[in-house]
């Protein structure tokens, strides 16, 4: 059962259903059954977010806890960040994604 936290810019991808829409894409990725990912999305306004350069990106963050240790985690990494991007409509190099050891 991963737990997911999902923070990005707010546009309107964000809105409508955004965190079932990932929780949903995350969970084809994963092959993980009805109900055992868990997606908390929290969007930030341009406020809250900075970039070197200063130009504000469509930069999105993901956190992964998964129940345990991963066999392939490089390719959970991937599958996740392409899930994130194709569910709100960012490409995959803005999603950047963290593997959270279990249990932590």
């Amino acid at each position: 059962m991963p737990l997911v936290d999902v923070e990005m810019l707010s546009g309107p991808e964000t809105t409508d259903g955004a965190a079932n829409r990932v929780a949903e894409a995350i969970g084809e990725a994963l092959a993980a059954p009805a109900g055992s990912v868990w997606v908390r999305l929290r969007v930030l306004s341009e406020e809250d977010f900075a970039e070197t350069g200063g130009a504000p990106g469509r930069t999105v963050f993901v956190r992964v806890l998964m129940a345990q240790t991963l066999i392939d985690p490089e390719g959970t990494t991937h599958a996740v960040a392409e899930a994130v991007a194709e569910a709100t409509g960012r490409a995959s190099d803005e999603v950047h994604v963290v593997i959270a050891p279990p249990g932590s």
